[in-house]
């Protein structure tokens, strides 16, 4: 208490983050897995989300995350397609 924190769970993830594109199409994907290998506490009730954004000159064409709580031993992927209005 009088601002100590207290940890009541902690969640090991593994997390792999990827993009990749095609200069001819002007589409990049961008990829993201998450991994819980174990946790406890407080920290199985915790729920994983993921939003894309738009950066610089491209736009946000979709994107997909499973949200939802923390899965023992499972991998999630996520993926978001950005278009490209760049000329340069």
């Amino acid at each position: 208490m009088d601002g100590e924190r207290t940890i009541t769970g902690e969640a090991n993830l593994a997390v792999i983050s990827y993009s990749y594109g095609d200069t001819g199409i002007g589409t990049i994907a961008h990829q993201i897995q998450t991994y819980v290998s174990s946790s406890w506490g407080d920290a199985p009730k915790a729920t994983l989300t993921a939003k894309a954004f738009q950066y610089d000159d491209c736009t946000t064409e979709s994107y997909t995350y499973p949200d939802g709580p923390l899965k023992q031993q499972t991998w999630d992927t996520g993926e978001a397609f950005f278009d490209t209005v760049g000329n340069g």
